[in-house]
């Protein structure tokens, strides 16, 4: 499986690793240059148990970058796992989202035609089938029937246990 995972940090760093180390073919996207080039030179500051270790696998081909093309082109499945602030009505800031679904959208044509669009970013009820939707439909100029399919999948992990949870789910 080839998949792009958009924001990599607290939570989409551990997300790629992991599906890099099931021997998925994992492209990271990042807007932030920095982290992008720590992640490739395979030197990251986390905290997080688990990390260090997938990343500094021989294995380990995991790829960043900072352009939407080169991550997203060809890919079956987009992970947005960008970061959402809480807003003063406790909703989510959708700012990021927004702005991931976009990117996805503007390479709808480098995209594998079954591409799916896999929310891990905590979003607000309504939003999926709303604004990101919307969003998603206007950026690739498809009607959501015959653009990329978009589900919602939020993740709530507990920071020192991300690769534990994920790799070990139910125990």
């Amino acid at each position: 499986m080839r998949l792009c995972v958009i924001g990599l940090g607290r939570l989409g760093l551990p997300s790629a690793l992991v599906a890099d180390a099931a021997g998925h073919e994992v492209r990271g996207l990042d807007v932030d240059g920095t982290r992008v080039a720590a992640i490739n030179r395979r030197d990251v500051d986390t905290r997080e148990p688990g990390v260090t270790t997938l990343l500094g696998d021989p294995r380990c081909s995991l790829t960043a970058t900072t352009d939407p093309a080169e991550a997203l082109a060809e890919t079956e499945f987009s992970v947005v796992t960008v970061p959402t602030q809480s807003q003063a009505d406790g909703s989510f800031g959708l700012v990021a989202v927004l702005a991931a679904v976009e990117a996805i959208g503007a390479q709808a044509q480098q995209l594998s035609p079954r591409h799916v669009v896999v929310l891990k970013s905590t979003v607000s009820p309504g939003a999926t089938d709303g604004a990101v939707r919307a969003a998603l439909t206007v950026a690739s100029g498809l009607n959501a029937a015959d653009g990329p399919g978009l589900v919602h999948a939020p993740e709530f992990h507990a920071i020192g246990s991300i690769v534990h949870d994920i790799t070990r789910p139910y125990l």
